[in-house]
């Protein structure tokens, strides 16, 4: 689809949804009294919150993997 965007458009709006989802991430994991500064996305447990929270970070895990693959294909 076109969204006529140029290159440099897209790129912009891709980095600043990056930054606004890896902000969500942080203020989940200490909602979710996890340390922001070790979660490791890779290899994680949520025991201790609601099913929603953890469907939640990993939609966001996975947006930030497709984001990251998108700015990789603008570069």
């Amino acid at each position: 689809m076109d969204y006529g965007l140029n290159t440099q458009q897209k790129k912009a709006v891709l980095e600043s949804s990056l930054a606004n989802i890896k902000s969500e991430i942080f203020h989940l994991l200490l909602r979710s009294n996890i340390d922001p500064d070790t979660f490791d996305p890779t290899n994680y447990t949520i025991s201790d919150v609601s099913i929603g929270e953890k469907e939640r970070l990993e939609t966001l895990l996975s947006s930030v993997e497709l984001i990251e693959r998108k700015l990789t294909e603008i570069a």
